[in-house]
């Protein structure tokens, strides 16, 4: 074994034993402020969360979207049956997150290549689809939205997958 694959495999063991703890942590925390609010009587949650980030993240990237693009991923969001005013920020910063990761995975990929041309094709490809990946996949929601309108109008059943089956007849 190279001494590189040998660094690279404590790494991920410390980033495991680190995530664990940090894991068993916050559950602790978590638990003690939960005892608190029961204590009190204060159902709200007090403590830092991924969807509260990612909330606070799509404010501030709402200011680069178009009114236009807004108004279609406001639609989408209200066809699928959740409220614009809360989802639409998770989904902007649910599409720089997926982004940033795809060109980080790229960049990793590439970094242990060895052929240069085979480098520059990884990251060039990551580019791209770090760019344009987050805005295919919301262009495949929107096509199809005719889909979701017609199970959402036909049907009110509780059943999804009578209400699909209903809406390909």
């Amino acid at each position: 074994m190279t001494p590189l694959i040998v660094i690279i495999f404590a790494a991920i063991i410390l980033l495991v034993a680190a995530v664990a703890f940090l894991t068993l942590q916050e559950a602790r925390t978590r638990e003690v402020y939960a005892s608190i609010n029961r204590a009190v009587g204060n159902q709200g949650e007090t403590t830092p969360n991924v969807q509260g980030f990612l909330q606070s993240l799509g404010e501030r990237l709402r200011h680069f979207y178009t009114a236009s693009s807004l108004e279609k991923i406001r639609s989408t969001v209200e066809i699928s049956g959740f409220n614009p005013h809360r989802m639409i920020p998770i989904l902007l910063a649910s599409k720089m997150v997926l982004m940033l990761l795809i060109l980080l995975i790229a960049v990793v990929t590439a970094y242990f290549e060895n052929s240069m041309i085979i480098r520059l094709i990884t990251l060039g490809g990551g580019i791209i689809l770090g760019i344009m990946g987050p805005d295919w996949i919301l262009a495949i929601i929107l096509a199809a939205m005719p889909l979701l309108w017609r199970v959402v109008h036909r049907t009110r059943s509780t059943c999804s997958w009578c209400a699909v089956k209903l809406a390909w007849d």
